[in-house]
């Protein structure tokens, strides 16, 4: 008597189950991937606004003022109808450093003609992923960055 050739319904299921906790594991860490590169992401392109603002002044020899709202989690120029240069997605926020007040709503950020800038710091906080500092040294015009993890390490 000749057996059939194929699969029993274990073998089935178990390389099914092989699969499935195999793309599991692997969802979990193209979630992670997502987040930390979404966050990157933000960091950049408030890095780069910052930058553009600076580089704005010194172009135009003149005072060039924007303001970051805690509040809603956006960077834009300052007056009426100001540009909006960065916009954080839901989820995302802009925390206050000392010396700004941590209730404070927002945070003007000033750029002068000479390269210089009025100090200011802040953190952009976003889920899943280290927490990026940003701190504007006023007189060496210089906009630096840092990572801090959420206990502060």
């Amino acid at each position: 008597m000749r057996r059939a050739r194929g699969f029993t319904l274990i073998e089935l299921i178990l390389v099914l189950a092989i699969v499935g906790l195999a793309m599991a594991v692997a969802g979990v860490g193209l979630s992670r991937f997502s987040a930390q590169s979404a966050g990157q992401r933000l960091a950049s392109q408030t890095q780069q606004a910052l930058q553009r603002l600076r580089n704005q002044a010194l172009q135009a020899h003149a005072v060039v003022e924007a303001e970051l709202r805690f509040d809603t989690g956006v960077i834009q120029l300052s007056g009426p109808g100001g540009d909006v240069l960065v916009r954080l997605p839901e989820g995302a926020r802009f925390r206050p450093l000392p010396p700004v007040a941590q209730d404070a709503e927002r945070l003007p950020l000033v750029f002068f003609a000479d390269g210089t800038m009025a100090d200011s710091a802040f953190a952009l906080v976003h889920p899943g992923v280290r927490e990026r500092q940003f701190h504007v040294w006023g007189a060496a015009g210089k906009i630096a960055t840092s990572d801090e993890s959420a206990d502060g390490s």
